[in-house]
């Protein structure tokens, strides 16, 4: 876990986080996309699809939304809100796109140790990774795992947030690096060791 000090007491965790946001268990959880570029919602279904696939193993509903798609004065109970910075497609690719950036997949926040319901996913870095795997030609046709990729990322955020936990496990979404085929490939999941703390998560704010 790499992580830097910011002014007023918040603490930026680069790759992997820890949770401490109150979630009521069964409720869905509205996951609020804030894609910083136009045009980068391509690979929206198959993100969706996949985000949908690994949480519902959780028993966790989520409701997926787009900042600028919902009702100016929408309300959401639960709300995650992910800021999707970068290009998040595998079409138009420009040459300073195709630089293979290194750096974290993705981030979250946490004030004074009591982590918020926000997270950063770096696109350029997780297309990056995904062309790894995949290579760069004919990168449209990419688009479904460039989404799935993009998913897994986030579903590891949201394990942090959710599950309140700051461990990684040895196996599966919450390991503490993914490779680039770990990213795209078929049937790739959380780990029990993960499932258990999503439950115990939702049992202890289920209490009264």
């Amino acid at each position: 876990m790499l992580s830097r000090c910011l002014r007023g007491g918040i603490r930026l965790i680069l790759t992997l986080f820890v949770g401490t946001t109150a979630f009521a268990a069964s409720a869905p959880v509205t996951v609020l996309l804030d894609f910083e570029q136009p045009g980068s919602s391509s690979a929206l279904p198959a993100l969706t699809a996949e985000l949908h696939r690994l949480l519902s193993r959780a028993d966790i509903q989520v409701d997926i939304q787009v900042k600028n798609s919902f009702a100016e004065h929408a309300e959401f109970k639960d709300v995650v809100l992910v800021k999707m910075k970068g290009r998040c497609s595998m079409e138009s690719l420009s040459v300073a796109a195709l630089s293979g950036e290194r750096g974290p997949l993705a981030m979250t926040y946490s004030v004074d140790g009591n982590v918020l319901p926000f997270a950063d996913v770096n696109c350029d870095r997780v297309r990056t990774s995904v062309q790894r795997a995949s290579g760069r030609a004919n990168a449209a046709q990419h688009q479904a795992e460039y989404g799935i990729a993009l998913a897994r990322v986030m579903a590891h955020e949201l394990y942090h947030i959710l599950a309140k936990s700051s461990t990684h496990t040895r196996a599966g979404i919450t390991k503490q690096a993914l490779s680039s085929t770990e990213l795209t490939e078929r049937n790739f999941d959380f780990s029990l060791r993960a499932l258990e703390s999503f439950h115990r998560a939702e049992a202890t704010a289920a209490k009264p």
